[in-house]
């Protein structure tokens, strides 16, 4: 079996590595398409420290079930899945809850350090199979074309986001709501067709990079470049802030009306400067969106399977064994700027 193993910045290699056992509770699962997702491009150059030596990267998959464990039910061979990386401890307040995404011992596949070596290690999707534990493997039903299943989990953290807005929202987030999207990567995207689900009076997603724009524009969004110098002066009931610096935070602030929400799911700083006088005196609320609820997986599972929303624009380069290497180096380098790259291991290149 194949894995694409992390060394360190700028030190991807492809190794022979054995085939994982599947255990109790498990199901091992033949990958079909991984993206790749931004926070292991810059684990790869080396911008952060999220990705350790000795990692399998890959926590955006989906594929077919080849081997079932014991104790396992409502799977078999066969079946399509996704895999939602989350992993809680189990036994907290919040995995009762269903929220193993506020779980303080969460751990995610793709995302766990030495996860060859140790013994309770996650070992990601860059790879020809992964074994998960069956709860983790959603299944994905319905008409689509099956690689979309790969975009469920940012689908999914957008969603979250959603969520957490209609929620926090005075009055919820309907047919009479202004929402706005600052930014508009992978995220952005996923919270705003998230949002446009709700069938808000305005939807509106603030985009720098002109290709981002014309992206968004594919799904018939209202856009706008925040460099024009145009801005916006409490207008919106909800703003969904999916880039997470200091100035997007600001102008997420501004933007809200007094009593709005501003949902926090981007994050580019580890701390941010905020105009505290709009919150105070219009007595707007700041919430974080933590990834997704496994609820959040399963809905978004199912709406990408029924092919209600077509997803194909956001899928903008395939790459095999030949390419997922270069596909790195060429994001790190700012030469690749697709929106979603997925890896499939029986791709031709």
């Amino acid at each position: 079996m194949r894995q694409l193993v992390f060394y360190g910045p700028g030190d991807f290699r492809i190794e022979e590595s054995p085939v994982l056992a599947v255990g109790r509770g498990q199901v091992r699962v033949q990958v079909h398409s991984c993206g790749i997702c931004g926070s292991d491009v810059h684990g790869f150059i080396g911008k952060n420290n999220r990705r350790q030596p000795l990692m399998v990267m890959g926590h955006e998959a989906a594929g077919y079930v080849t081997e079932v464990g014991e104790g396992v039910s409502g799977l078999a061979v066969g079946d399509p899945v996704t895999i939602n990386p989350v992993v809680g401890c189990g036994v907290c307040q919040y995995c009762h809850r269903g929220e193993p995404n506020l779980c303080l011992e969460r751990r995610l596949y793709g995302c766990v350090p030495d996860a060859l070596r140790s013994p309770d290690g996650l070992p990601g999707a860059f790879a020809d199979e992964i074994v998960v534990l069956a709860d983790n493997a959603i299944q994905v039903v319905g008409p689509a074309p099956f690689e979309w299943a790969a975009l469920a989990e940012p689908l999914a953290v957008g969603a979250h986001a959603a969520r957490v807005a209609e929620r926090e929202a005075e009055g919820g987030m309907g047919p009479d709501s202004n929402v706005l999207i600052i930014g508009c990567g992978p995220i952005g995207l996923s919270a705003a067709l998230a949002v446009r689900r709700r069938r808000p009076r305005r939807l509106l997603v603030s985009e720098p990079v002109d290709h981002r724009r014309a992206l968004a524009g594919e799904w018939e969004m209202e856009t706008h470049n925040p460099g024009s110098g145009i801005g916006f002066d409490s207008e919106f009931d909800v703003v969904v802030d999916c880039v997470g610096f200091s100035v997007t935070m600001s102008s997420a602030i501004n933007a809200v009306k007094p009593h709005g929400i501003v949902v926090m799911v981007g994050f580019s700083e580890p701390e941010i400067a905020i105009p505290s006088l709009p919150i105070e005196i219009g007595e707007r609320r700041i919430s974080g969106s933590s990834t997704y609820t496994r609820e959040d997986y399963q809905d978004v599972a199912a709406w990408v399977g029924s092919g209600e929303t077509d997803f194909s624009p956001m899928i903008q380069e395939r790459v095999g064994w030949g390419g997922i290497v270069g596909a790195f180096e060429r994001y790190g380098d700012g030469s690749l700027t697709a929106m979603k790259t997925l890896f499939q291991p029986r791709a031709s290149s």
